[in-house]
């Protein structure tokens, strides 16, 4: 018993099969109405070509065949194209082509007067006739055919053979022939008629998955709609602000309408989003990440400042999606002003820590030059008044012998001069006064470089990235710094010629401050409760791209245990007391993620470590945006070996 589904197909296969068949019979019909014309002009030429004309008396006259090819082939013709005009769909149409067809034949060998190539047409006939792939009218056909066949070879066969007499075996051969044509053609009929019904049922087939396909895509398109309205209801309760933005246009197609609310944009305004929102420092910036969003295969980010309608800046975070859709660019947008102003006022807050750790050393560092800048001063200050002693008893003899050049008086006043020039020792003050003067400039010199290095460190950085010259940065680290080292390492620097790295100076140097303190307390592990120092090595270098500061110590090494673990915050193998956990875990932050650049460390446990730290010379903003997130363009590797 057949499902419902199946009696739908098979109905349908139906209606498909007869719709195809109308449609063959229709062209066929076309074909015959033609082919039935011109086979009577073609029988009208050839008799009156081929005909012999009579002559009756003085009057020519055409032959009986010539009229015959008129007035029989017209009559013929005409009923079969008159059936093909007004029922193109009846059955009764086809079988009278075929009678139509055969008759012509028949009318083709009288003319000829029965040449067996006239015969040849019947069978050809019949091969025109199974293009309407109905068995049917191939019996039609092959029926008037024999009858025609038959009654002529019985009173007319001068019109069919050409002869009085023909052999009754050539009836025989004829219908032999004809029987034979007509069974190979039937089956081809039939096996064609099959063919249509195969195709048939595969497009009903066809219409059934394409009905089912669109039923369901209906189904998917309805739960996608609620789904959107869903996603719609989420992002708008959320302070993700969606955007679909035209390169070619510079235009937002769309925007959340809670952009409103934060900027004041209405995205109905044909208005330049980048030159009218975006500040004025990061247009360009904007401009190239929204420029060349679509040909990028990974997430895009950017960190800019938008103006708002009452002339307020606004930090915010775009992101880009990889998977883009046309030629449209996609990706949504945070505001993180709040978060900007906590990121900044941390940083300080760490600075200061810094500063507060360091303070004490730094005063100590300071003591030590203002300790000889006052002995410089104090011996100075003793140096000027036997100086001006000297100098006024000189002054007493040389006017005294401008007065009295020969008075015995001058004689004592030279003793006495002579004798204050002893006293004095200029010639220990003469080697010792500007020395000391040097002594004093150089202090204060020490005292104006750690001052500097102080403020430099303290100050807090802008909100854009400016051209540095790192090499300088570190060392006014150095200097504020080296009261941390001083006392259990020696420190070398080899600091090559480096370009201007467009960075936050003050973020770098609390990373650098951070690796350095790092590399003094492991050394302070090794020499602790004895006379020797480790080494402390600060080098950079400028290599394609990128600038690396390396700072190698003789310290302990990192285990391969821990290695894994020392950018981790609050991980630390010090004493409760002597660190936090944060250093490391800080210099990551301002390296990898705020600066695009990398840090990595090679260690051999009980001979020391070097921290590499790269920045890429042109910024982060510039050369790195394209990466899905910096840690990912530059992964913090080691390398631990054991000794």
């Amino acid at each position: 018993m057949q499902t419902e589904p199946n009696i739908a197909i098979a109905l349908r296969t139906l209606a498909l099969q007869n719709t195809a068949v109308h449609r063959h019979h229709a062209s066929v019909h076309r074909v015959f109405q033609w082919l039935l014309a011109v086979q009577w002009l073609l029988a009208v030429a050839f008799a009156a070509l081929y005909t012999p004309y009579t002559w009756v008396g003085n009057i020519k006259q055409p032959h009986p065949n010539l009229m015959l090819a008129i007035g029989l082939g017209g009559a013929i013709i005409a009923l079969p194209i008159v059936m093909i005009w007004r029922q193109p769909k009846a059955a009764l149409t086809r079988h009278v082509v075929a009678i139509g067809q055969i008759s012509l034949t028949a009318l083709l060998i009288q003319l000829t007067g029965g040449r067996i190539e006239a015969h040849f047409h019947l069978y050809v006939s019949m091969a025109f006739l199974a293009a309407y792939r109905d068995w049917r009218v191939l019996v039609t056909a092959g029926l008037v055919a024999l009858i025609d066949h038959w009654v002529r070879a019985a009173y007319l066969p001068e019109g069919l053979y050409g002869i009085s007499n023909p052999q009754a075996w050539r009836v025989a051969v004829f219908t032999a022939w004809l029987s034979f044509e007509g069974l190979v053609l039937g089956l081809g009929c039939k096996h064609s008629v099959a063919q249509m019904g195969e195709i048939a049922e595969r497009e009903a087939n066809q219409e059934q998955i394409q009905h089912r396909v669109e039923q369901q895509v209906q189904e998917r398109t309805r739960a996608l709609e609620q789904s959107l309205e869903r996603f719609r209801a989420l992002v708008e309760n959320t302070q993700a602000i969606p955007w679909e933005y035209d390169p070619k246009s510079g235009r937002m197609l769309y925007i959340a309408p809670k952009a409103a609310r934060y900027i004041g944009f209405d995205a109905a305004k044909p208005i330049d989003f980048i030159d009218t929102y975006v500040h004025i420092d990061d247009r360009e910036r904007v401009r190239e990440f929204l420029s060349h969003g679509l040909e990028s295969a990974t997430q895009r980010e950017l960190i800019y400042r938008m103006l708002t309608r009452d002339g307020r800046t606004r930090y915010v975070h775009s992101f880009t999606n990889p998977y883009q859709a046309g030629q449209t660019l996609r990706g949504i947008t945070l505001d993180i002003t709040k978060q900007k102003k906590l990121e900044t006022e941390l940083a300080q807050a760490q600075k200061l820590e810094s500063v507060g750790r360091l303070a004490a050393g730094i005063g100590h560092e300071i003591n030590t030059p203002i300790q000889y800048v006052s002995d410089s001063l104090h011996f100075l200050r003793d140096a000027s008044v036997d100086m001006f002693k000297v100098h006024s008893k000189f002054s007493a003899l040389q006017a005294h012998v401008e007065q009295e050049p020969s008075c015995p008086q001058t004689t004592i006043l030279l003793a006495q001069a002579k004798q204050a020039q002893s006293d004095a020792d200029m010639d220990y003050l003469i080697a010792k006064v500007p020395r000391a003067y040097e002594r004093a400039l150089d202090g204060l010199q020490r005292v104006a470089n750690i001052v500097q290095a102080m403020k430099e460190f303290a100050h807090p950085d802008t909100s854009e990235m400016t051209s540095v010259d790192l090499n300088h940065a570190v060392q006014s680290t150095l200097v504020i710094a080296r009261n941390e080292y001083k006392y259990v390492a020696d420190l070398t620097t080899n600091f090559q010629e480096l370009p201007m790295v467009r960075c936050h100076s003050g973020e770098i140097n609390q990373a650098v401050l951070n690796l350095l303190v790092n590399a003094a307390h492991a050394i302070e592990d090794v020499v602790k409760g004895s006379a020797k120092k480790g080494l402390i090595t600060v080098s950079t270098r400028h290599e394609g791209p990128d600038v690396f500061i390396d700072i190698t110590d003789t310290g302990t090494g990192i285990s391969s245990e821990v290695a894994g673990r020392v950018f981790d915050p609050f991980f630390t193998t010090k004493e409760i007391g002597r660190g936090t956990g944060q250093g490391l875990a800080i210099a990551r932050n301002i390296v990898v993620e705020k600066h695009g650049g990398s840090l990595s460390f090679e260690s051999q446990a009980g001979q020391g470590t070097c921290f590499t730290l790269g920045l890429p010379v042109n910024g982060r903003d510039s050369n790195r945006t394209t990466a899905s997130k910096p840690e990912q363009a530059h992964p913090i590797s080691y390398s631990v070996s054991e000794p």
